[in-house]
């Protein structure tokens, strides 16, 4: 039809997507296995023999002091909670009071200052550990110098220990979440295990973590094992299961890869760099004017030339307009096929001469092959329980013409396995012809029909078609992603919807989302309705999910609201929206009496009631009650124990059975010095530990979390330490190693007894009595890689 645009398809464009051929994609898993294995072992032991020692040095950087301010604390009427210990904190909260100390210059063996001049570890003395406690965060300069010796010795003392740290470091519903530090971590294995990386990448993507917890599940959803002879691995998915990371992650390994930035590199520099180019100004008669506008836009003219410019008829100031906008399109076609060009030729030349690319790109392209197979085939069967068994892979795998097409042309690969010569051919076709027909064939075979069954919403927003849309099916990052989108577009049937999940009519996804940036995205939202519901509702979601992992008892949070701890944001909030957010979900899940509740601390320590009178605050509330506090620039730790708990504890006579047990400190861990303290090597912990003791109680179990986004320069205790431990990153998933009757919590990963004492029993017999051996910063990191689904993780190389 006259006048409407002409539907093209792969086949009209001028898009590059020849590869060099090559027929081991074609090969049975075994043969493949080992023809890839052998091409990068023979390229690893040419650059072993090249291979010089790096001694940059380490960077350090101490910023100055920090003023101090007082923090004020929500006060109420409180009734007594029935412990001695809880009814004083909250009694205290209405008369805080501060305390100053200070410390001599240190000069001893493992032992350094934070930025405010407290002593602390500077290794926890064991390499696994340190490496545990390192990886998260933001993959700056500083902190990849400390990172690649760091892995190379822990790797030296354990290398499956250190292979299952780098996985728990990704897993989204096990550790700690993360994304980039898990790709810099995976570019180091390139460089110095690439088999061990190749034969482990499945287990990114496979379901092999229990969604349900166990007593939820079907009596028929039990594990199932699957014969697949096209990964040649073992398979140990579970019904439902969720993976340790996305099928995203395999494109962004191989677009970092293609671009020689996999390795002891920020990955984000690759990226984040995906906006396009912004659109160039006319020439000329710098006039604005898109393509379907009918009036003009005239700017930067003066008085004079605008008048002569405007007598020009309108016909024809059009034509001069669409000539100017002809001639920049045409322009701009060039460049792109220059780019295009350019970067065709850099990636043909990769694929030539870097084994290891090579291999990394066709593994890539054969598992997302296998899986579309796979789904292809449940999506034709039909039933409802196919259809619930399709994976996300259509949903990430590379569309035709965009990011990580362009990047590594896998989409190529992927089809050429899909499509093979042979089958679809034609006679006189070219390779590239050929490589033409199947990617087209990629998507309309594969890609379109498994995304509409997905109900991908990406469909229907590029479409902009968001009527009838189905909100209580869209997954929780798009559901983050796009809420705003979906206000704006759709807001009737979307605050209808939200208003829906709060009456408990429909359900809202949430569940793997982060608390830091739920906090962040309230404290900007200015008090907007849509974003109260919305965040709430994912709110109540991530919670539940916590709470149907397990139980947690006598533990309460101690939150950092330092001056500190006000820094850029990274992955969407800043170190103090972390803190606040984890400290409050440790409130929520945390059972009574200490449920409820959470402790500040700057200048000085504050007790906070999130929940008051055994009223239930909203998310958005409990974060405003938080942030309407004033925060101070102080980071005075020891004062939370000896000025806060345990002068409660000795006043109002609490018995040691009342006191809390467990402490999680949310925190960058820049602690100010101790002063006061004779010990002038004393660390916090040592200080706290000596005045418990010297009361009569027994230190509370300390959870230090990290949340410090440059390079650890602060370690609160060593491995060893019992009663202690060391988490870090933004995620609450770690929180699950600590929950009661979770999937931690079984015979398999349980800390041995110790004995506390024997005897006899009245009628002689011999009775040895036990008690649970403390956790430690070592006991831990074995307890969090030891869950069943990292057994499936080896060492090759």
């Amino acid at each position: 039809m006259e006048g409407q645009k002409t539907k093209t398809t792969s086949m009209d464009s001028s898009f590059p997507v020849l590869l060099p051929e090559d027929p081991t994609i074609h090969l049975e898993p075994a043969e493949f296995r080992e023809r890839i294995f052998a091409s990068v072992a023979k390229e690893a032991k040419w650059k072993e023999n090249l291979k010089t020692t790096n001694s940059n040095p380490a960077l350090s950087a101490q910023t100055p002091p920090k003023a101090a301010v007082t923090i004020s604390a929500a006060q109420s009427n409180y009734d007594s909670s029935g412990n001695a210990f809880v009814d004083a904190l909250v009694q205290e909260a209405k008369n805080p009071g501060t305390q100053k100390v200070s410390l001599e210059e240190l000069d001893a063996k493992n032992l350094t200052h934070t930025d405010n001049s407290g002593v602390t570890h500077a290794s926890t003395e064991s390499h696994l550990v340190d490496l545990f406690h390192t990886l998260d965060g933001e993959p700056n300069e500083e902190k990849l110098i400390t990172l690649e010796p760091l892995l190379e010795k822990a790797w030296a003392d354990d290398a499956l220990v250190t292979l299952k740290i780098i996985w728990n470091c990704r897993s989204i519903h096990l550790g700690k979440g993360e994304r980039s530090m898990f790709y810099v971590a995976l570019g180091w294995l390139k460089d110095n295990h690439p088999q061990t990386l190749l034969t482990n990448l499945p287990w990114i993507t496979r379901g092999v973590i229990e969604k349900l917890p166990q007593k939820e599940r079907k009596e028929d959803e039990t594990s199932v094992v699957i014969e697949n002879q096209t990964l040649g691995v073992d398979d140990r998915e579970v019904v439902h299961g969720v993976s340790h990371g996305y099928w995203k992650d395999l494109l962004n390994l191989l677009a970092l890869s293609a671009n020689d930035q996999l390795g002891m590199k920020n990955p984000e520099s690759v990226l984040k760099n995906r906006t396009r180019a912004p659109q160039e100004t006319l020439e000329k008669l710098d006039i604005e004017l898109p393509l379907r506008a009918k009036k003009i836009k005239v700017s930067a003219m003066d008085v004079n030339e605008k008048r002569a410019y405007l007598k020009i008829p309108r016909e024809d100031r059009m034509k001069e307009a669409h000539k100017i906008i002809s001639v920049q399109k045409e322009a701009s076609k060039k460049r792109k096929r220059s780019r295009e060009t350019s970067l065709h030729e850099k990636l043909w030349k990769k694929f030539e001469s870097d084994s290891f690319h090579r291999a990394l790109h066709n593994t890539i392209a054969r598992m997302f092959a296998d899986q579309l197979r796979k789904d292809k085939i449940l999506l034709e069967g039909g039933s409802k329980q196919q259809l619930k068994e399709i994976s996300l892979c259509a949903k990430w795998a590379p569309s035709l013409e965009r990011f990580h097409d362009k990047q590594t042309l896998i989409a190529t690969t992927i089809a050429e396995l899909l499509f093979p010569a042979e089958n679809i051919k034609k006679e006189g076709d070219t390779r590239e012809t050929y490589l033409k027909r199947a990617r087209e064939q990629y998507r309309a075979s594969f890609l379109s029909p498994l995304r509409k069954a997905l109900q991908v919403v990406e469909r229907d927003i590029s479409a902009n078609n968001f009527t009838g849309l189905k909100y209580a099916q869209v997954p929780s990052l798009a559901m983050d992603l796009y809420k705003k989108l979906f206000a704006k577009k759709d807001r009737d049937n979307f605050l209808k919807y939200l208003l829906d999940v709060q009456a408990g009519k429909q359900t809202i996804s949430g569940s793997v989302l982060m608390p830091g940036p739920l906090v962040h995205q309230w404290i900007h939202a200015r008090n907007d309705e849509i974003a109260r519901l919305t965040l709430n509702s994912q709110w109540e979601t991530l919670i539940q999910r916590i709470k149907d992992s397990g139980s947690l008892s006598d533990s309460i949070a101690v939150c950092d609201v330092s001056g500190s701890m006000m820094s850029l944001p990274v992955n969407g909030a800043t170190m103090y929206e972390n803190a606040v957010g984890l400290s409050l979900v440790l409130s929520t899940v945390t059972k009574a009496p200490f449920g409820g509740k959470m402790i500040t601390f700057s200048e000085s320590p504050r007790i906070v009631t999130i929940n008051e009178d055994g009223n239930k605050s909203s998310f958005v509330e409990q974060v405003d009650k938080v942030q309407n506090m004033p925060a101070g620039f102080n980071t005075d730790f020891l004062a939370v124990f000896t000025k806060a708990i345990l002068p409660l504890a000795i006043k109002n006579e609490v018995k040691p059975e009342d006191m809390v047990k467990r402490v999680f400190v949310f925190s960058d861990m820049q602690f100010d010095e101790a002063r006061g303290n004779t010990d002038p090597w004393a660390t916090h912990y040592q200080i706290i530990e000596k005045e418990y003791k010297a009361a009569g109680y027994e230190v509370p179990e300390l959870i230090f979390w990290n949340l410090s986004q440059r390079k650890t320069g602060s370690t609160p205790v060593t491995q060893d330490m019992p009663g202690t431990a060391l988490v870090g990153g933004q995620s609450q998933a770690m929180l699950k190693v600590f929950l009661e009757g979770g999937s931690f919590d079984d015979g398999k990963v349980e800390e041995e007894d110790e004995v506390e004492g024997e005897g006899e029993d009245d009628d002689g017999f011999e009775v040895i009595q036990k008690k649970k051996k403390a956790v430690t910063p070592l006991s831990l990191v074995m307890k969090a890689i030891k869950h069943q689904a990292y057994d499936m993780l080896k060492v090759v190389d």
